[in-house]
């Protein structure tokens, strides 16, 4: 006969999404949004970022990820208004 309620879910289930990363064991990924920039700009940006995530999670540079992502002007508005049209005004 089968029980009634809930099934006994592995330990791993049971902590639900995150788990990981409560408990301090996750990898840090910081995102940044922003207009284009020449290499060597984002070296110095990822390099920047990295040193402070290092100093404040307490991990090595190798544990955390920089993710750059450029946005072109006609794909960002600020105010309601496209940021090409900003440019492109007199």
């Amino acid at each position: 006969m089968r029980k009634q309620g809930r099934a006994k879910l592995p330990e791993r289930q049971r902590r639900g999404r995150g788990g990981a990363a409560r408990k301090g064991r996750g990898v840090p990924i910081i995102t940044v949004s922003g207009p284009f920039l020449d290499t060597e700009r984002k070296r110095k940006l990822a390099r920047g970022l990295t040193n402070v995530a290092c100093e404040v999670y307490g991990r090595p540079a190798e544990q955390i990820i920089v993710l750059i992502r450029e946005n072109q002007p006609e794909n960002v508005a600020v105010g309601g208004e496209l940021v090409a049209d900003r440019r492109a005004a007199p």
